[in-house]
């Protein structure tokens, strides 16, 4: 890129030098940053923006959840509404030890899935499914009681997850986008069925702040490029939203909800 001269205002240099970064975070094909740091990533979203999976701060809210329990081993991890593959792949890199499931009803969807889990090479943990129901569900649970479920199915969360009827949800650890645009009762159904059986924490979507960034590291470039930073994290919902992040009550311990 030819140099700018200095008396070019600074935010048309920002503009200019913007989309080229952006670009070569693209052609890297590896996540820069949050907990699935490394993993290799085609760059084609089937539902939403791609860029803020790559930059490493999609659905950051959730980071601390998936740091936390990294500690934890588990050993089935079911992705209901895997898309691509950001969380099916992610957490196949997170707990090798792990069989991981991931269930998307697009053909275009599974197809993107299949790139990326080709791409970081976990054809032998990772297994693609079609559609998933409660039997699908509970096929996928069976007895374990070191299972991770992470949903996001477009408001049909409250139709899948429903101890009563798919029991090994009881004994596992629970992520679930409640999509309260398209039922604003789901929230509500849900957490009567989930805070029996666990500790449900419900964390809600935030502005992304300078040091949700990782790229580019040197902090005064990543300062000067973050208006365009913020642009590029956009993750084009339709408002703000919503997760309920569920442990399962220990013996002992009692029932609770929190916000974060």
């Amino acid at each position: 890129m030819a140099v700018i001269p200095h008396y070019v205002p600074t935010r048309f240099k920002r503009s200019v030098f913007a989309p080229g970064f952006l670009e070569q975070l693209k052609k890297s094909r590896t996540v820069v940053g949050g907990p699935f740091k490394g993993m290799r990533y085609h760059g084609k979203a089937v539902c939403g923006a791609a860029a803020p999976k790559i930059m490493g701060v999609y659905e950051c809210e959730l980071a601390p959840f998936f740091l936390k329990w990294s500690a934890i081993p588990f050993q089935h991890i079911i992705n209901v509404g895997a898309g691509e593959g950001h969380y099916a792949v992610g957490c196949a890199i997170l707990w090798p030890q792990a069989m991981v499931m991931a269930f998307e009803s697009s053909e275009e969807g599974r197809n993107l899935l299949i790139r990326n889990v080709e791409l970081n090479r976990l054809q032998s943990r990772v297994k693609i499914m079609g559609h998933c129901g409660q039997e699908e569900l509970r096929t996928a649970i069976g007895n374990s009681q070191t299972s991770l479920v992470i949903v996001d199915v477009e408001g049909a969360e409250g139709q899948l997850l429903n101890p009563a009827t798919v029991p090994g949800l009881a004994n596992a650890h629970v992520i679930v986008e409640i999509h309260d645009f398209i039922d604003q009762e789901i929230g509500e159904i849900l957490l009567s069925r989930l805070k029996s059986s666990h500790v449900v924490v419900e964390v809600r979507t935030r502005a992304r702040t300078f040091w949700d960034f990782h790229e580019p590291r040197a902090l005064s470039r990543r300062l000067w490029l973050l208006p365009y930073l913020k642009q590029y994290a956009d993750e084009l919902r339709p408002g703000p939203m919503r997760w309920f992040c569920c442990m399962p009550i220990t013996v002992g311990q009692a029932p609770s909800v929190r916000n974060e």
